[in-house]
């Protein structure tokens, strides 16, 4: 009966530090406090935002970076620069990643564009315009979330072997709403 004092103390502190190893080697779920919006997914405790969205929670849409307008100049065929407006807004229907421009030196040319990835460079995706002995192609990058750059490439082939060929440049800032 004399020893019954320190096998109940081992007992307790082999108690105690087998409790303290196990909590200590648990593993927590990196994702257990993260939030993911608009159908993004945890990974790692980072959030894998589904296309369309961006951000730590993919609580902020894509096209946000794009909406809005820009002032600047475009230049056709290196010729002189004219005073020129972009304005871009979202297109609501289909996907959050599409957008509509127009530019003011051509506002019949109504574009619907989609934002194509989540980088430093973003870039909005044209589709083409194809007709006979016609061609228009479009590229639209945006650099720091405030220069757009819009580059025009259009080809008319009215007469065969006699091509028309306008390129024009479109460069400008974002201006504050």
């Amino acid at each position: 009966m004399k020893f019954w004092k320190p096998i109940l103390l081992t007992t307790a502190m082999f108690a105690a530090f087998t409790s303290v190893l196990l909590y200590s080697s648990c593993e927590k779920d990196p994702c257990s406090s993260v939030t993911c919006m608009n159908g993004g997914s945890c990974n790692m405790g980072a959030c894998k935002c589904p296309t369309g969205f961006e951000g730590p929670t993919c609580a902020t849409a894509s096209i946000a970076r794009f909406t809005g307008y820009f002032a600047g100049y475009t230049t056709c065929n290196g010729g002189a620069e004219v005073i020129d407006t972009v304005f871009i807004t979202p297109a609501g229907y289909k996907s959050p990643s599409n957008v509509l421009v127009v530019q003011k030196t051509v506002p019949y040319d109504v574009l619907y564009g989609t934002v194509s990835s989540n980088e430093t460079t973003y870039s909005l995706l044209i589709a083409d315009r194809t007709l006979p002995n016609y061609r228009k192609k479009y590229h639209i990058t945006l650099q720091s979330d405030k220069k757009l750059i819009l580059d025009t490439y259009e080809q008319n082939y009215v007469v065969p072997g006699d091509t028309v060929i306008n390129h024009c440049i479109f460069t400008g800032f974002k201006v504050n709403n």
